[in-house]
């Protein structure tokens, strides 16, 4: 156990930039983590959003709506009403969203009979998730109405009238601020993992340059004649790799632990993952470490793992089957593992009752991981030695 250690602390001492360098890219996913936080809180109500609004109904009730969108939420409809022009707007990211409101809105709302509002947006699955959040909120109000009105069109809009006047709307809006700020924090996370499962990547290639090194000097054959066994040598480095590595996933944990934000999943699986994720991160510069001999090999090839490894795990964009069989190749990836969990929990895909079972499935399948690539060290460092 000693030498263990002794071989850790000198490999550190070796390895000072790394040190640096991973505590740098600690800091970077913080910084990730917090730029997450503004893009979607610019969204998310914080300043006026701008969205356009298809009224094919030109009722009191969709002039009402549009009156909750403005004054209450404090909106900006573009006062255009060509749905085309609007998609030109949408496109060129001057605009958040396109609410179309259906003919007969205000009647089926009498009848009880809601029709759904259609929502068009980019991209980002977050816009929609605010949006609707705030849609619901305002249906909510007008079915109570509704109920009440019992028909009654002039009842109706007194209620809705009574409500505007009392503030309702905005008391209902209080009321998803929460949901609102952990769908933030939770789409914050998820930025900050793909960030993460990247340059955790990138830091291991202290692994590399720990045995490249060595092998150059020939402390390798020097070892196998003195004291020291193998199994030392490959316990002391991957030892002191993960050391090196560990800020990397230390400082966002604590970062992210500190300001008590909700991340959308459990903590303490949150660290489980990014521990594991460190790991394999180690044991995959091991074995590329055995397998070649020169850092201007290994580096290609740890820079492009780490890059298709996150664009075919998810990390930037949510892997679905409409990819085709290139679904099939994310398996193959751990950053797909990690993030389709994350995913499924924010997405609400994932009931209760299935979120822990999936939780286990994927800590198994990440283990399984991190064993395939020491054992396969261990096989590469196995037909060195025979050499």
């Amino acid at each position: 156990m000693n030498k263990i250690l002794l071989i850790a602390r000198n490999a550190i001492a070796r390895s000072k930039i790394f040190v640096l360098l991973s505590v740098l890219a600690g800091v970077m996913v913080c910084l990730a983590y917090l730029g997450g936080w503004h893009s979607a809180i610019d969204f998310s109500g914080n300043g006026t959003i701008d969205i356009g609004v298809v009224d094919m109904d030109d009722s009191f009730l969709s002039q009402h709506f549009r009156t909750y969108l403005t004054e209450n939420l404090g909106m900006n409809i573009l006062d255009e009403t060509d749905y085309d022009e609007l998609t030109k707007v949408l496109i060129d990211m001057d605009l958040s969203v396109i609410i179309e409101v259906p003919e007969g809105f205000e009647a089926s709302a009498l009848a009880g009979e809601f029709q759904k509002l259609t929502l068009t947006t980019t991209n980002d699955y977050e816009n929609t998730a605010f949006i609707q959040a705030y849609i619901d909120t305002y249906m909510q109000g007008v079915s109570a109405a509704s109920k009440t009105a019992n028909g009654d069109a002039e009842l109706f809009e007194r209620i809705l009238d009574s409500a505007s006047a009392d503030s309702e709307p905005l008391a209902m809006e209080s009321a998803v601020v929460t949901s609102r700020d952990a769908e933030v924090s939770a789409s914050a996370f998820r930025v900050a993992t793909g960030f993460y499962l990247m340059l955790v990547m990138a830091v291991a290639i202290c692994v590399n340059f720990l045995v490249v090194t060595d092998k150059k000097q020939n402390t390798l054959n020097r070892m196998r004649i003195s004291a020291v066994g193998s199994l030392e040598y490959v316990l002391g480095t991957v030892l002191s790799c993960v050391l090196i590595c560990a800020p990397t996933a230390v400082i966002p944990l604590v970062f992210i632990r500190i300001s008590g934000d909700s991340i959308g999943i459990s903590f303490p699986l949150a660290i489980v993952y990014f521990i594991l994720f460190l790991l394999f991160a180690v044991g995959f510069g091991l074995v590329t470490s055995l397998l070649f001999n020169s850092m201007e090999t290994i580096v290609p090839v740890m820079v492009g793992f780490a890059s298709i490894g996150c664009i075919l795990g998810g990390a930037w964009f949510p892997i679905d089957n409409t990819i085709g069989a290139l679904h099939l190749v994310s398996y193959l990836m751990p950053q797909y593992w990690i993030m389709n969990y994350i995913d499924s929990v924010q997405d609400n895909t994932l009931v209760s009752l299935t979120a822990d079972s999936s939780a286990l499935t994927c800590v198994g399948i990440l283990v399984l991981f991190v064993v395939l690539m020491y054992l396969t060290a261990a096989v590469c460092y196995g037909k060195k030695r025979i050499k």
